[in-house]
């Protein structure tokens, strides 16, 4: 009796979990602005530089470059790697890079640069897509939407100082 209890709870837990999951919609937009002490010219190439990434974003342990056109890299991080692709180019005020990978969630990073007095005023929107449903809970409870978006934003200011 006491046995089944314990395969029976996690059961129950993980369905309501996946039905919680199937509950919430796959995309989902989170955004995060942060004033970075640099002309936008500068941001931008910090951001566009993608072979550098590995020495200022803290998550990041390499990136290896797939094509120059379109720009393709893939980025590691804490062991997992992510193929993106960049489909829009505007030097000094946008870049979007999408995930260009079969994972169980994707979507595009918008960044959108502005002068602001001295610095540059710096604009991360992502438009993301989790699949499935499980994760679906995770991202929107337990990590968060733009926990990624922040520690970017941070590493991004960090740099440029």
């Amino acid at each position: 009796m006491f046995g089944s209890a314990v395969v029976g709870v996690p059961v129950v837990l993980g369905v309501a979990l996946l039905i919680w999951g199937s509950m919430l919609p796959v995309a989902h937009t989170a955004s995060v602005e942060v004033e970075v002490p640099a002309p936008p010219a500068d941001v931008y190439e910090r951001i566009a530089d993608v072979d550098r990434v590995p020495e200022w974003r803290s998550s990041v342990s390499a990136v290896d470059v797939l094509s120059d056109d379109p720009v393709r890299f893939k980025e590691t991080s804490g062991g997992d790697t992510i193929v993106f692709q960049v489909d829009v180019d505007e030097p000094p005020t946008r870049r979007v890079v999408r995930i260009d990978d079969d994972l169980p969630f994707g979507g595009r990073w918008v960044f959108e640069l502005s002068a602001a007095g001295d610095g540059t005023a710096v604009r991360i929107t992502e438009q993301g897509e989790v699949y499935n449903p499980f994760f679906r809970v995770i991202s929107t409870y337990v990590i968060g939407h733009d926990a990624t978006l922040k520690a970017y934003a941070a590493d991004l200011e960090a740099a440029s100082r």
